[in-house]
């Protein structure tokens, strides 16, 4: 008979069963800004911009789409779409 899980625990086979999951996505327990940060640099110095104007669009929490279509204007990199 399978044991029951009453916990996040690992079984015999080393397995993790989770009962729940938590998600942070305004930040109160991870400040993920940063990395936010450095991905959307990363991602334009690969597309050739290395140096962000002095009018770079705030795209933090704009969403995936939304947030690439604001860079793709800005930086006349053509449509995401693409």
């Amino acid at each position: 008979m399978p044991r029951q899980v009453t916990r996040s625990q690992r079984d015999r086979d080393g397995i993790w069963h989770l009962v729940g999951a938590r998600f942070d996505l305004d930040g109160t327990l991870v400040d993920t800004a940063p990395l936010h940060v450095r991905a959307e640099r990363e991602a334009l110095s690969y597309l050739g911009v290395g140096n962000l104007s002095s009018d770079h669009p705030d795209t933090f929490g704009m969403g995936l789409e939304p947030g690439t279509e604001a860079l793709a204007r800005h930086y006349d990199l053509g449509s995401a779409q693409d």
